[in-house]
């Protein structure tokens, strides 16, 4: 079974997306758009219910269509984190990476500076 929270109406439409765009690289932070047993701790009836599920959730990094969508298909789950890893394998990704990195480290350099009186 799957739910689709938003982003596409279907998962080949999400998948043709995968295909097209690279995945924004932010999201690694945040589960690295998979997360088995996801939580809501505003209802906690929707843990309880989506106990045993995948969530996958995240937005493309040079394409605004953020997505979610929840499922308990052990075949799909399968296909779909093949595609996502094969998606941050992409140059294209890496590159994007790199640059956030980069931003982080140079941001947080200038913070340092500023707290200490620089």
């Amino acid at each position: 079974m799957i739910t689709i929270h938003y982003g596409f109406k279907t998962i080949d439409e999400f998948i043709d997306k995968l295909n097209k765009y690279i995945l924004d690289p932010g999201f690694e932070e945040y589960g690295n758009f998979i997360i088995k047993n996801p939580k809501f701790p505003k209802n906690p009836a929707l843990t309880k219910k989506y106990k045993g599920w995948y969530q996958f959730f995240g937005n493309f990094f040079d394409y605004s269509n953020a997505f979610s969508f929840l499922t308990d298909d052990e075949n799909l789950v399968k296909k779909l984190r093949k595609i996502i890893r094969d998606n941050q394998k992409r140059e294209e990704y890496q590159k994007a990476k790199s640059e956030i990195l980069e931003y982080e480290r140079k941001y947080k350099e200038r913070l340092i500076l500023r707290l200490n009186g620089n």
